[in-house]
């Protein structure tokens, strides 16, 4: 994948989502780690579109968290 190809909004989630799982010391980057980084973005587009969408986002947050929380880390 060239990098430079992608949004800077994008870049920056990538790069996040890198240290949400570094952070949790988990061996790769996984799409709930990149769905968080999105989310968490105060000016991104995946905030505004699910709630537009109907989405319940704390009920989403916590399938989030639970679902980071579940992965397997490396000691």
């Amino acid at each position: 994948m060239r990098m430079d190809k992608l949004t800077n909004s994008l870049q920056t989630a990538i790069a996040d989502a890198q240290s949400i799982a570094v952070g949790r010391d988990h061996s790769v980057i996984e799409p709930v780690h990149l769905i968080r980084a999105l989310l968490d973005q105060r000016s991104g587009s995946a905030r505004p579109i699910l709630q537009k969408a109907g989405c319940n986002l704390a009920t989403l947050n916590s399938a989030i968290n639970s679902a980071i929380d579940s992965l397997p880390t490396i000691s």
